[in-house]
């Protein structure tokens, strides 16, 4: 039974919808939704740790996904649950990760279809030359999630 909830973090509203099996989708919600699509109560575990990492008192989530995707896009998502806390890694690097520099688009295609933001850390990838590009829930929340974990920026980046 899938159960739907908004958390209120400090960068906007997240949906939050999860199966039997875990988290299958985080999203920021861009408009109001009806509310009576939306469970009453969020899961305590999930609220304790995003809590905690908006806190900077977590760096790594330990929560159950449910991941729906292709069998590439799982690898790639797999990669993003690997780049440490307050690092990042350029679209570039996940593909020689998998081993294949000219996949270089389909990362950067997998990537844009997570559908767990902040726990899948997608923010965490960014351009070969530094920049930050291709954030679904739009630069600035990025920008944001990235300066909460203490990533230093250049300063032709701001």
């Amino acid at each position: 039974m899938a159960v739907k909830f908004i958390y209120n973090s400090p960068i906007g509203k997240l949906l939050f919808i999860s199966s039997d099996k875990g988290i299958a989708q985080i999203s920021f919600l861009e408009s109001d939704i009806d509310q009576a699509a939306i469970s009453s109560e969020a899961p305590l575990e999930i609220v304790k740790q995003f809590d905690q990492f908006f806190d900077n008192n977590l760096t790594k989530f330990d929560l159950k996904l449910d991941l729906k995707g292709t069998a590439f896009q799982k690898k790639i998502w797999k990669i993003l649950l690997e780049i440490p806390y307050g690092t990042t890694l350029s679209y570039l690097k996940v593909a020689q990760k998998i081993g294949d520099t000219k996949k270089v688009r389909a990362v950067a295609g997998a990537i844009a279809k997570n559908p767990i933001l902040i726990v899948i850390p997608c923010h965490r990838v960014i351009g070969s030359d530094g920049k930050l590009i291709g954030y679904s829930g739009g630069i600035e929340r990025k920008k944001a999630l990235l300066k909460l974990e203490g990533f230093q920026f250049q300063n032709s980046l701001f």
